[in-house]
């Protein structure tokens, strides 16, 4: 049976590419070693279709996530003519463990959004103010 289960955090931007018949997005993730601390195994995991539009949208570079499929392995020869072998997980489920959406990302929260839109008080004079009906006098 050939089954990878896997929890880490992925280590850069996700992009949505396109074939002519479906879409993907590879990735890579960094899982913690158990017993070593501050040291860390990198995966490149590849998950297709209607998945790879959902990590796209709902996850980012930094995000914790659990990932499981299956481990594929191709053969291919370099440049230089030597045979090399390349490790890729094909993502068949996942998680998302910091689950954030792409506003709550946005470095502007809602609160400096609504700070940015109220008005300058040093340029109201206090005609202005007592326009407004404020319960004391100027």
């Amino acid at each position: 049976m050939n089954s990878v289960v896997m929890t880490g955090r992925v280590v850069q931007d996700l992009n949505l590419k396109k074939t002519a018949n479906s879409q993907y997005c590879r990735f890579r993730i960094a899982v913690d070693r158990r017993l070593k601390r501050n040291e860390s195994d990198y995966f490149t995991c590849v998950i297709w279709g209607k998945g790879a539009e959902a990590l796209v949208n709902h996850s980012y570079k930094g995000a914790k996530v659990s990932i499981s499929g299956s481990l594929v392995t191709s053969e291919y020869t370099d440049n230089s003519g030597n045979k090399r072998i390349d490790y890729e997980i094909v993502v068949q489920d996942f998680d998302i463990l910091d689950f954030k959406t792409k506003e709550m990302r946005n470095p502007i929260t809602e609160e400096a959004h609504e700070i940015a839109q109220q008005p300058d008080i040093s340029q109201i004079s206090t005609d202005d103010l007592e326009d407004m009906g404020l319960p004391f006098e100027f």
